[in-house]
């Protein structure tokens, strides 16, 4: 993955970007240290706005919010 850095990209990212390239996807970060020239990464800027799923989606990422583990349990 040899871009304008001369440092490596992690094993997991090296990992992520192998699907994008294996399933002929774009893969959508925030994350610049994935960007590599002739590699299908787009950034995309953060938001202060915490998006929004389509229902029911939504309804049952709302519900998931509920659950807490205790740091002890894990």
């Amino acid at each position: 993955m040899g871009g304008p850095r001369s440092e490596r990209a992690s094993p997991h990212r090296r990992l992520v970007l192998g699907q994008v390239l294996a399933r002929g996807a774009t893969l959508r970060t925030l994350d610049p240290a994935l960007v590599r020239d002739g590699l299908p990464v787009d950034i995309v800027s953060g938001s202060d706005d915490e998006p929004i799923f389509p229902e029911p989606l939504e309804s049952l990422y709302q519900e998931s919010l509920v659950l807490r583990v205790s740091s002890e349990d894990l």
